[in-house]
């Protein structure tokens, strides 16, 4: 390591783990986690006081990005809507960009995706719903059967098993 190397790794700030997980957008139990197994955060070490200390070097070199905006399924809908809404407006301004429309046109067809989808999804709802309905009427029918001994294919005995037709022969008396 030459001496601006070293120069610029002095100046970087270490940071607690409560700092570095909302620095890397994640949990402090995540963070605590892998600063303690030793091998995400090398150089981790504890302060006088007792606490972690992670170099935000070592942040960097396992691949995450400070402050970063996390991406979550959740607000995905808003950001795309708002995207739409705010490329609409730079259309209505007089400011049509043809990488606008093509941005507009790329939404537009991942959201007819999603509806797809999504109705793709409440129909297999439905016949699962419909499917597990038939299951209990044929599991109340079988239990009805066993209980009451209703069953046209066999004689009953006192106890609440069905005996076959055929079977009655061999039977122990």
């Amino acid at each position: 390591m030459s001496d601006d190397d070293s120069e610029i790794e002095m100046t970087r700030p270490n940071l607690s783990i409560k700092e570095a997980a909302k620095a890397i957008d994640r949990s402090e139990k995540t963070v605590r986690r892998k600063t303690t197994d030793g091998t995400t955060f090398p150089n981790a070490h504890r302060n006088e006081r007792g606490a972690w200390v992670i170099p935000v070097s070592d942040l960097i070199a396992a691949g995450y990005k400070l402050n970063a905006p996390a991406t979550t399924y959740d607000d995905s809908e808003t950001t795309q809507a708002s995207r739409h809404t705010e490329a609409a407006e730079a259309i209505e301004d007089g400011h049509q960009d043809d990488d606008l429309v093509t941005k507009i046109e790329a939404l537009e067809t991942e959201a007819a995706e999603y509806r797809r989808r999504a109705e793709v999804a409440e129909a297999v709802a439905d016949e699962r719903g419909k499917a597990l309905d038939d299951l209990r009427t044929a599991l109340r029918m079988a239990q009805h059967q066993l209980t009451t001994g209703d069953d046209d294919q066999g004689e009953t005995t006192g106890s609440t098993r069905p005996v076959r037709k055929g079977w009655s022969r061999f039977r122990r008396r």
